[in-house]
């Protein structure tokens, strides 16, 4: 789209800028002074300007802001709407006349639609963009015509002066006398002259040059043309009569209005980028905006279905075993990591606590390993009371490569570390702990003679190690190595993040390289044990699911359902799965509020939708009735029933920008429960989606104008970022439907409990 500029961020200030084409000024945020035709007037927040075909204007920041600069060149509107420039549009908000309200509005919706499809940059978004931009152009000649013609003033089409005009306007970069033009109208010289005067209030003189000034100043602001090419391409016999007018009109050269006033560089314009998009904030105020403009969706046909309580089958939940990873272990001396590894162990229920730092990483120092190894018992310690398994994490770094005698030596440490902790610890928690085992210069030599040392402390520790897709070329290894790996190495781990895989371009492939990612990491770690003759369990230690290529797409794209969609879809294949208990919770919340990864907690209390998400899993009873289209049914020994929807939706997290996203992203749900015993129920109903427990949205809402206090910001989102949840009783006389609504990524359970007679 080599038409048409997007600038969006704040504007501090754009002085005697000549407009080619048309150009929409949107203020999201902030205010701004606008000039044009040397009247200024104050554009608030929500204020729409349309600024006229080589018209020269001016912005000047009142303070923070936030512009949203649309662009339309010249060119592109001569070709697809010639009418389209002839005319001059008065088009302010800020001036708007009684009954105008609605077109303004409109006007604004599609000019910040035309940034988000722009912004895209997909060729299959250019017709959205050309039919938004019809539809504004549609709007302005119907009903924002000012009267006035380009340069023309207030000469009408039928007065004697207008063809002048028009032939001066068409051919000023060719040498033009007042002889030819008098010869043109059927006019004398004189009277011409004195024509020209009385209804421009110029000279024939001024009014040519002042059109080649203008022409020129285009020139010089939108191409790198040298400026001797630009005098002569705008109709100047000569550099030295060109310099001295445009001196006399602005004040300065060429070259320095050149430098002086361009909206974008030259790295900018020499690089081909026509989009000023500096920061994530210009994104999120665009975001802000344009969400009040989101439209009621047609929902469309429910999926329906139907599930006899009575004839249901009998299936048995088997989740993964459930890994909290708590990082460095140390950061459990923190009274915040504490607080939140015990709610999230009574909210959740973990098996293991995945940690690393348990070896001490530098040189000798007696006493301080005396230290760090104390505080390392006393977490452990804690976490047994918690009921939580160690899942440590060793990273060897140090490569094969080194020196056989270092190698040794940084062995016999690491024994004789682990050695010191496990004296505190009964036999029986021992032989449950796991050691996951790092090396990035995939060693298996050195891997295999970690984990000996560390059997060598406990025979009945599990030693596994963290594998790519094929870690170890199973060919090169020698039978007796290979003896030892099967002896030696009792779990596979494996990390998958399809954010770091390049996917596919065309939209379909792109949902299915992303909806099968897991799947296929997890298939390349079974076919290296085939190839190998191992047969390991396999942990899924760190994960992501898919995420945007900004922070504002990874925070307003909700992404619940795919974590849902993917611990079911990978139950039956691996051992466990890993979750990170927070992102850094020292840091400001702000920045770490619009990060990528899956964490369950944010800062202090703050619980992320992860947190909820494994939370509503939980609820989930033993037997299953019901698995079909992500509707999932359960039921326990009592008769309460437990219902799951969730709505996964592999597309591309930017769309979730555009709230022009029609029914595609929504699912109705209709689920019928017959045979029910009669009586008086309690029904329980959570909601987890984009308007409801999403961070990210419920700070979008605080849209002040100067920055919170970090306590007020952190007391607002541990209050407000909760799913919703409603309870009712409800008589049912053996037939109960479920009518739900799902948006992108959203999930829904249902508690049905009986209540007693």
């Amino acid at each position: 789209m080599d038409n048409f500029q997007v600038y969006l961020n704040h504007m501090e200030s754009l002085s005697h800028q000549m407009n080619d084409g048309l150009s929409f000024l949107l203020v999201l945020r902030g205010q701004v002074m606008f000039t044009t035709f040397g009247e200024a007037s104050i554009l608030d927040s929500d204020s729409l300007a349309v600024i006229n075909h080589r018209e020269l204007y001016s912005v000047e920041s009142r303070g923070q802001n936030m512009v949203l600069l649309l662009r339309v060149s010249g060119e592109y509107l001569s070709t697809r709407c010639p009418e389209i420039l002839k005319n001059r549009y008065t088009c302010s908000s800020v001036r708007a006349q009684s009954g105008t309200e609605s077109l303004y509005e409109s006007l604004k919706q599609s000019v910040a639609r035309m940034a988000f499809v722009y912004l895209k940059q997909g060729e299959e978004d250019r017709l959205l963009f050309q039919s938004e931009l019809m539809m504004v152009l549609h709007t302005l000649l119907h009903h924002f015509i000012s009267g006035e013609t380009y340069e023309m003033g207030e000469v009408t089409r039928d007065g004697k002066l207008y063809p002048v005009l028009s032939y001066i306007n068409q051919n000023y970069r060719s040498p033009i006398t007042l002889e030819q033009l008098a010869a043109q109208a059927y006019l004398s010289v004189p009277y011409l002259s004195k024509l020209f005067r009385k209804e421009t209030g110029v000279s024939y003189l001024e009014y040519l040059t002042n059109i080649r000034l203008k022409a020129a100043v285009h020139d010089l602001i939108y191409t790198q043309e040298p400026v001797t090419r630009i005098a002569m391409n705008s109709g100047f016999s000569g550099i030295k009569t060109f310099n001295s007018q445009f001196r006399k009109k602005y004040g300065c050269s060429p070259g320095e209005y050149r430098k002086k006033y361009a909206l974008i560089s030259e790295k900018e314009r020499s690089g081909g980028n026509n989009s000023t998009v500096r920061s994530p904030e210009s994104l999120e105020a665009l975001v802000r905006y344009v969400s009040r403009f989101e439209p009621e969706a047609d929902m469309g046909e429910p999926k329906r279905c139907v599930l006899n309580i009575r004839q249901a089958g009998r299936l048995q939940v088997d989740f993964p075993r459930k890994i909290l990873d708590i990082g460095h272990i140390l950061s459990a001396l923190q009274s915040t990591v504490q607080m939140q590894i015990r709610e999230a162990q009574k909210a959740i229920g973990f098996e293991y606590a995945m940690f690393d730092g348990l070896f001490f990483e530098t040189e000798h120092v007696p006493d301080r390993e005396l230290i760090h190894y104390f505080q390392c018992t006393e977490i452990i310690k804690n976490l047994e009371q918690m009921g939580l398994v160690p899942f440590i994490r060793v990273s060897l770094t140090q490569p094969a490569r080194e020196e056989k005698e270092r190698q040794q030596y940084l062995l016999r440490r690491m024994k004789r570390q682990l050695e010191t902790v496990c004296g505190r610890f009964e036999e029986e928690y021992l032989e449950q702990w796991h050691f996951e085992l790092c090396a990035p210069e995939k060693e298996l030599s050195f891997v295999l003679e970690a984990a000996s040392v560390i059997k060598q402390v406990c025979s009945k520790f599990r030693t596994g190690v963290l594998v790519g897709e094929h870690p170890y070329p199973a060919k090169k290894m020698d039978f007796v190595m290979h003896n030892q790996f099967l002896l030696l190495v009792d779990f596979l781990s494996f990390t998958s993040d399809p954010n770091q895989a390049l996917a596919p371009a065309e939209e379909t492939k792109y949902r299915e390289f992303h909806r099968n990612y897991h799947h296929r990491k997890l298939e390349a770690v079974k076919a290296w044990m085939e190839e190998t003759g191992a047969r390991l369990p396999v942990y899924l230690t760190h994960f992501n699911t898919l995420t945007g290529k900004s922070q504002v797409e990874a925070g307003e794209f909700h992404r619940t359902a795919l974590i849902a969609d993917m611990v079911f879809s990978l139950a039956q294949t691996t051992a466990g799965m890993a979750f990170a208990l927070n992102l850094s919770s020292r840091d400001n919340p702000v920045p770490a509020l619009l990060s990528y990864p899956l964490s369950l907690f944010l800062y202090n209390n703050i619980r992320r939708p992860l947190f909820f998400t494994l939370r509503s899993l939980m609820l989930l009873k033993e037997q299953v009735l019901m698995f079909d289209s992500h509707i999932l049914v359960t039921m326990d020994k009592k008769g309460t029933l437990a219902v799951l929807m969730y709505h996964p939706c592999y597309t591309d997290p930017f769309q979730s920008l555009d709230h022009v996203r029609g029914t595609g992203n929504i699912r109705n749900v209709d689920l019928i429960l017959q045979n029910m015993p009669a009586g008086r129920y309690r029904i329980k109903s959570i909601r987890l989606d984009r308007d409801n427990g999403s961070l990210y949205n419920n700070w979008l809402k605080m849209n002040f104008s100067n920055p919170l206090e970090e306590d007020d910001i952190v007391e607002y989102l541990e209050n407000f970022c909760n799913p919703s949840i409603s309870l009712v009783e409800e008589s049912i006389d053996g037939r109960y439907e479920i009518h739900q609504s799902l948006t992108l990524n959203a999930i829904a359970v249902f508690l049905i409990r009986r209540e007693a007679d």
